[in-house]
């Protein structure tokens, strides 16, 4: 049970994913066959030898131990898919966000395109192709522009666009060249393991969340940039959408760690002209509205406590939970989950005084 309307913020990056990726040589490699294995097109072999600077001969016999560097757009990827792990109430999904919607079903698998949302009583859970877990609660709707699988090993490409509404998620370790990102209109938030909530309010502009775990840094998206996310799901898997920079966070790299990355249209040109960002802590949230300019970071407030005596039974149509007031809190959101299952939301709402009624 968490205080609503206190922080709003643009997700952007998880921690800046390098722009390479770096392959051990084996003995007997060559670049030849390096390449055949790993790339979308083995002919761009010469785009990896000239990236590396090596001569013919040395593309021929390449030293054992080393590390051929490998531009990540480059590498091969194999459509994934995620999966309905929970659904309650109503909730749909279309293969593309013009197709058909139709029920979601339990254990139904979802691939890049997809839009999945969920009505005045609906939730989700989605269980991602690397086991991360994305919670949907009521009239939200999210769409699955990339589920990869990276030829690499166990590395995904998951990006996926929140059209409105909110999204929780739990994100496994995201290891180079692997990345999960999320983006709004306002910002794109991308990361490598931790725990946020995030919301995107169309009528606002503004997207809203909290970061749970981890550090993510946040820069705002460009004007045009945001426009080439509302164009679609094409324009995400066609690279219109692109992250083009990305800012890390102070400290050391690793796990829990995240950084908001711009999502622009083209390259520098787009991400020069973003506005600043902000780091945010664990605990920490931001705001960033239509300028995609988010405000300085902001504590979120703790859950408020509940003012009923254990031995309160309630047996009425509508039941109420008094809440102890917080200073700073404007609203209080609440959910029911099934018991033994905080995936599955049965309710969810925004009250404005301290008193939860269902």
């Amino acid at each position: 049970m968490l205080p609503a309307a206190c922080f709003a913020l643009a997700l952007g990056t998880g921690a800046a994913h390098s722009a390479d990726y770096a392959h051990p040589v084996a003995a007997g490699d060559t670049i030849i066959s390096i390449t055949q294995r790993l790339l979308q097109d083995p002919r761009d072999y010469i785009k990896v030898q000239r990236h590396n600077r090596l001569t013919n001969a040395q593309a021929r016999a390449l030293k054992p131990g080393s590390a051929l560097r490998i531009p990540q757009d480059l590498l091969r990827r194999e459509a994934a898919a995620a999966r309905v792990v929970s659904v309650n109430g109503a909730a749909q999904s279309a293969a593309t966000q013009a197709g058909t919607a139709v029920p979601l079903q339990n254990g139904q698998e979802l691939r890049a395109g997809a839009v999945v949302t969920t009505g005045a009583d609906g939730s989700v859970a989605l269980r991602m192709a690397d086991d991360s877990l994305i919670r949907m609660p009521p009239q939200s709707a999210l769409r699955l522009d990339r589920v990869n699988r990276i030829v690499t090993g166990r590395n995904f490409e998951q990006l996926m666009t929140l059209l409105r509404g909110r999204a929780e998620a739990e994100v496994k370790t995201v290891a180079s060249p692997g990345r999960f990102e999320m983006t709004t209109p306002v910002a794109s938030l991308g990361i490598r393991g931790t725990q946020f909530r995030a919301s995107y309010d169309a009528a606002e502009g503004a997207a809203r969340g909290e970061v749970l775990e981890g550090r993510v840094a946040f820069d705002g998206v460009a004007a045009d940039a945001g426009a080439a996310q509302q164009g679609g799901a094409g324009a995400a898997q066609t690279g219109a959408a692109k992250t083009a920079a990305a800012k890390t966070a102070p400290g050391n790299p690793g796990k829990g760690r995240a950084a908001l990355g711009r999502s622009a249209k083209n390259s520098a040109d787009s991400a020069d002209s973003a506005p600043p960002g902000v780091v945010l802590e664990a605990g920490m949230g931001s705001v960033a509205d239509k300028s995609g300019v988010p405000s300085a970071p902001r504590a979120l407030l703790a859950a408020p406590a509940l003012a009923l005596q254990s031995a309160d039974l309630q047996e009425r149509a509508v039941v109420r939970f008094p809440l102890q007031a917080l200073a700073g809190a404007k609203a209080y959101r609440a959910q029911i989950t099934r018991a033994g299952s905080l995936d599955v939301v049965l309710r969810e709402d925004v009250f404005t005084a301290p008193e939860v009624k269902f």
